[in-house]
């Protein structure tokens, strides 16, 4: 697969989502009748009425929010996981140069993934456990309201954060026996570098203020 292609297909993906998420809260908007589910509210109230929760914790929601958050470090591994092997299909043969900007990536994913993992999930397990998680993270009793809250939290952060996922995951570097290959944030190609080319190679080595070798970086000339 060439960055070509993949930059195809996240463009298709990116595309998809934001209509997918635009029409859900459509939806919702013009049909709240449909979101209301009186009885899972119901359930949801008689848990927070009879379940007790630790006092460090200001309400059950928040005690059971914790446990929610699995959902988004799971989705975050998982993302890191394709994220890397799509840099390793880029790669080829080629040992991977990490990057910073990959890590980037991830962590914007992962606001995004707060929101899927702690509205979006609980609102499709339609539990009470996960009701009064859903209710209580956005502070609102209305079943509506609260789909509302979520898929348009959910369309924002996905306009906002899942270019820097799938740019950062498009931006790699990797060298093999023969040179160096590089792509840049919104390169849809790659620059290849063999060592015949190389004239030379700076390093710049930087200091802490206990004179210990702190931060390099390499300069090269072709």
């Amino acid at each position: 697969m060439t960055s070509a292609a993949f930059l195809g297909i996240f463009l298709f993906l990116y595309l998809a989502g934001i209509l997918f998420l635009a029409l859900k809260f459509r939806d919702i908007v013009l049909n709240p009748e449909k979101y209301e589910d009186p009885e899972l509210v119901a359930a949801g109230d008689r848990l927070e009425e009879t379940k007790r929760y630790l006092p460090c914790f200001k309400s059950l929601g928040h005690q059971y929010s914790l446990l929610c958050l699995l959902f988004p470090l799971a989705l975050t591994a998982a993302e890191a996981a394709i994220g890397f092997g799509i840099q390793k299909l880029l790669l080829g043969d080629r040992e991977r140069i990490f990057l910073g900007v990959s890590l980037a990536g991830l962590c914007a994913l992962f606001f995004l993934n707060i929101i899927v993992g702690m509205l979006i999930v609980p609102l499709a397990i339609k539990k009470p456990f996960f009701e009064v998680v859903s209710r209580s993270m956005l502070n609102v009793s209305s079943r509506p309201a609260v789909y509302k809250r979520a898929y348009l939290c959910a369309l924002i952060f996905f306009i906002l954060t899942f270019p820097f996922g799938a740019l950062g995951a498009n931006t790699y570097c990797g060298f093999n026996e023969t040179g160096i290959v590089y792509s840049g944030f919104f390169q849809t190609g790659n620059y290849e570098i063999s060592y015949d080319n190389i004239e030379y190679v700076r390093i710049g080595i930087f200091h802490n203020k206990q004179g210990n070798p702190d931060t390099f970086f390499l300069r090269n000339q072709f």
